[in-house]
Parts: structure tokens; C-alpha cells; sequence
């Protein structure tokens, strides 16, 4: 994963691909969710308020037009015979809505192309920032990739890569294997889940322990000692969510102050666009903090400060990133998890681990980054 930049100069962040003939440039993010690549139309900034083309451009990661496409095959949702693998798309569109087809999807960066790749239409962008590359248990990117030997197995890989001001770093998505360059080689592993569920995840996991490391050196528990939470490991999300008890304790820890989120909506923010709502704090007081996390299958990682806090930033009307000075964003999103939900960990938690998944063996591993 990386900045993508489009022929506009928007630049946005993931996997840059080509899709169509001639290629249309598009950023998709893995994603665990769905099973069928999905690509944004243009008409979503027609949907999503009153988003400027540029800035929608780099929320979503670049548009597909089939009508532009002379390798583009519509098809019926019948015909595709995948609605069943992919239970989530009400989400993005209202049932009967999605449309799909199939077309080329080109890895320019790999000089890598799929033809005849099956591919969904996100029109009207409910609840959904960049385009997917579906990755789900039964994803049939994957199949392609197999069917058309461009892959060995169902399985795949990711080094998230990291956005920190800091430490920047590009990440990787190895489709077939993994990097062995990229990882300490120490994975401690789990089993896949099935795709079941209002938000299916085969990447679930439990959290057994969870801390706060302070500026002082004091490291103050977020859970009980008691207490294993289920989570579910998702690349798409950028940010932590936490169950209202987590995010409860981490504010009262860390002094958050509520008043704080009014920088949302302040002059200072004025015209520019957020992918998801972290914790902002006052740049001048905030602490540089650490997160520490256990997972059930013994995995253990940390967060520097320099991943877990970062300047508040968005796109504004051109779709350029544009800071807004003075504020920190804590990469924990400002809701908690409703009935029903489980914590996510995120692009945020894997920025420093180092993520495979064997679906044909049907496990997962975590070992931390190189």
C-alpha cells in the first residue's frame, strides 16, 4: 500500500490497479468484508453530500466508468452467481442495486493483469470510503488469481505499510504467499471464521490484554485483568474501535477532553473531509503515549507513539491533504461498538505487524514487521 496519484494529481492511499481498456487508475484497500472487488462510480460525490469531484476523488480512490471500457462485460446478479458471498452489499447500495460484470484488473506496479475479473459497482456509497479489493474467505479475486495461475493458492499477505509523519513506509500485498523479508518470521497463529454475521469477518481474534504506556513511563491497563474481548482484524478500517468500556477508560487515562471534538467542525477545519473520526487532542498537552496489545493466540505488539498519534488531517475541495494545525489525532475512532459489535483492529493495528492468511489450510498469522 502506498500514495496513488491520479491523472487530476489527487493522490490517495492504497493498491494501485488499472481497470478496464483502456486502464482507468484506481487505489483499492484489501478488504476482508466482501468477497467481490468493488469499484466507486463517479456518482458518488453526487450521493455523498456535497463532495467537490477532486476531494471525492481522493476519499474513494479514484473512479471506474464501464461505459469507458471496451473489455467491460455486464452481467446479472444471478449470472454472477455471488450474491450469497457477499452479504454486505447492502451496505453500499439499496438491494437489487449492485451492479456487476466482469473486466481487467492490471497490477501495474507487478505487470500482473487478470482478465475477465469479476467486479462490483459501488453507485451510491453508503458506508464506504475506497474501493475494495475483496479478499473474504471466498474471494473470488483469489479464484481468479488461481484460475489464471497468477497465484499458487487462495492465500494472501499484507504489510499495511504506515502513514506516520514520522516513519512513513510503504506496505505490500502478496497475493499467493508471503514476503519473508518483510517479517521477523515468528507468527503465532489462528483459525479463520466463517463469513457469517451483518459484518462478516474471518479474521476474528480475542484481545487479552490491552494498555496505555504514559509519557511518565507508567503503563495503566485499558481491561481488566479478567477480561478477553472478541475483536475482529479488518484492513480496511483505518482506526482502533473499542466497545464503550475501552474507550470509556482510554479517555478518562489519557484526560481526554470532549470539548475537543468541536475542531470538527471549527474554521480551522473548514472545507476539508475526514475518512473516519479519531480522539483530536491539543498538540501543545498531549502525552507521547504507547498502546500495548495481547491477543488470545499469544501475538504481542506495540504502538509507538509516532503510529498511535498523528496531525489531524483531511482533504480539502481540491483534494489535497490538508493539516489542520494545532491537533493530534489519537488513531482510535471517536464511536464506540454497538450491540452486537465487536472491536476493530484496523490499518492502524497492522502497521506494525505483519498479516498472512492461508484460506485453503484455514488459519491466519500475525508476526511483527521487519
Amino acid at each position: 500500500l502506498r500514495n496513488c496519484t491520479f491523472a487530476s494529481g489527487v493522490v490517495s492511499w492504497g493498491n494501485m490497479v488499472e481497470v478496464g481498456t483502456p486502464p482507468q487508475r484506481l487505489c483499492l484497500v484489501p478488504s476482508t468484508v466482501i468477497n467481490s472487488t468493488l469499484v466507486s462510480q463517479e456518482g458518488l460525490c453526487k450521493v455523498s453530500g456535497t463532495l467537490e469531484p477532486h476531494k471525492c476523488e481522493a476519499l474513494r480512490g479514484g473512479f471506474f466508468n464501464e461505459n469507458s471500457s471496451t473489455t467491460w462485460t455486464g452481467a446479472s446478479l444471478s449470472a454472477f452467481n455471488d450474491t450469497r458471498s457477499n452479504p454486505t452489499w447492502e451496505h453500499f447500495n439499496p438491494p437489487g442495486f449492485t451492479e456487476v460484470g466482469y473486466d481487467t484488473i492490471t497490477f501495474a506496479n507487478a505487470n500482473v493483469a487478470l482478465y475477465g475479473a469479476g467486479i462490483a459497482l459501488n453507485q451510491y456509497g453508503n458506508d464506504s470510503n475506497a474501493g475494495m479489493i475483496g479478499l473474504g474467505k471466498d474471494s473470488v479475486f483469489l479464484a481468479d488469481a488461481v484460475r489464471q495461475e497468477r497465484a499458487g493458492s487462495k492465500s494472501w499477505s499484507l504489510d499495511a505499510g504506515s502513514l506516520s509523519t514520522a516513519k512513513p513506509r510503504d506496505g505490500e500485498l502478496v497475493i499467493g504467499g508471503y514476503n519473508a523479508g518483510r517479517t521477523d518470521g515468528s507468527f503465532s497463529w489462528s483459525n479463520v471464521s466463517d463469513m457469517a454475521g451483518d459484518r462478516p469477518c474471518p479474521l476474528r481474534t480475542k484481545i487479552a490484554h490491552m494498555s496505555v504506556t504514559l509519557s511518565n513511563g507508567e503503563t495503566v491497563p485499558i481491561m481488566s485483568s479478567a477480561e478477553v474481548v472478541d475483536a475482529c482484524i479488518e484492513p480496511y478500517d483505518n482506526l482502533f474501535r473499542f466497545t464503550p468500556g475501552m474507550l470509556l477508560n482510554w479517555k478518562s487515562i489519557t484526560g481526554f477532553n470532549e470539548s475537543q471534538f468541536n475542531v470538527y467542525s471549527s474554521e480551522a477545519a473548514n472545507n476539508v473531509s475526514f475518512n473516519e473520526y479519531g480522539l483530536p487532542y491539543d498538540s501543545d498537552s498531549i502525552g507521547d503515549w504507547s498502546l500495548s496489545i495481547t491477543l488470545g493466540n499469544g501475538y504481542k505488539t506495540t504502538l509507538p507513539g509516532h503510529e498511535l498519534q498523528r496531525p489531524l488531517q483531511g482533504f480539502d475541495n481540491l483534494g489535497n491533504r490538508k493539516v489542520v494545525p494545532g491537533v493530534t489525532k489519537v488513531q482510535i475512532l471517536d464511536q464506540p461498538t454497538k450491540d452486537g459489535e465487536v472491536p476493530i483492529l484496523g490499518k492502524i493495528f497492522l502497521s506494525r505487524s505483519y498479516l498472512s492468511v492461508d484460506y485453503e489450510s484455514g488459519r491466519f498469522g500475525l508476526a511483527l514487521s521487519a
